[in-house]
């Protein structure tokens, strides 16, 4: 036997009231209220369901039991009731699809890091397999250049020493690695390598005045061209 609508209505009536009370009323506290001579009105429910790219969100209704029958019905609620009971409405919710671009342009910024990285260790074993006999040189005057040699050179041994202390030193470049310095200097006639704070420097005058040294550099006309000649004193 179906409610009709003006059953439907006052029980929706009834249900309004009910819940608009303090704690819900019976309904709001225990989801259950038994209607003598009526029926029974249940809160039912629902989960969420997922059609496709949709979602249909949670939702509550009322099951009512007719008394007496053993039939079940889904109480149509009014309006107002139906707000109250679900706050949220019924409005269907849209799956977004995961954006993918940040994933690829992670992935090609790795690659590109990966190629960047392997081809600066391949250059840089390169450069460290040649070094010792090409890297830090310092470029070798032309011998149509050179028209006079300055005697003070001449007075320049051809093995490596360390430096005195109190004594000045022309030099024109220093290395990492005593063979490139010797390199040099087998280039450039009279030139020395002495030992420099861990490195080798190579040599084209020294004297035990610093002011000969200056006066050599301003007045060379050998190595001014292809070099910064700068004079160091040993402490």
């Amino acid at each position: 036997m179906e409610l009709t609508p003006h059953e439907i209505a006052e029980l929706n009536e009834l249900i309004l009231s009910e819940l608009l009370s303090d704690g819900g009323g019976i309904l709001g506290r225990y989801g259950e209220w038994h209607l003598d001579g009526v029926g029974t009105l249940k809160v039912e429910r629902v989960s969420a369901e997922r059609h496709g790219r949709r979602i249909s969100p949670p939702y509550k209704r009322i099951i009512f039991y007719k008394e007496n029958l053993s039939n079940v019905n889904n109480f149509p609620l009014s309006r107002e009731v139906d707000e109250i009971l679900n706050p949220l409405g019924h409005k269907q919710l849209v799956i977004r699809r995961k954006s993918r671009f940040w994933v690829v342009f992670l992935w090609i910024f790795a690659v590109i890091l990966l190629i960047t990285g392997g081809y600066f260790l391949w250059q840089t074993g390169s450069k460290s397999a040649s070094e010792p006999l090409q890297s830090q040189l310092i470029p070798v005057p032309k011998t149509q250049r050179v028209t006079t040699r300055p005697q003070a050179l001449e007075r320049i041994p051809t093995d490596s020493l360390d430096m005195l202390h109190g004594r000045t030193y022309v030099i024109l470049g220093t290395f990492q690695y005593e063979v490139n310095a010797r390199f040099v200097m087998e280039q450039l006639p009279g030139s020395r390598v002495y030992r420099l704070d861990g490195k080798w420097a190579v040599v084209v005058y020294e004297s035990d005045s610093r002011q000969q040294a200056q006066t050599f550099i301003a007045r060379d006309t050998l190595y001014r061209n292809e070099y910064k000649p700068w004079a160091y004193t040993k402490k």
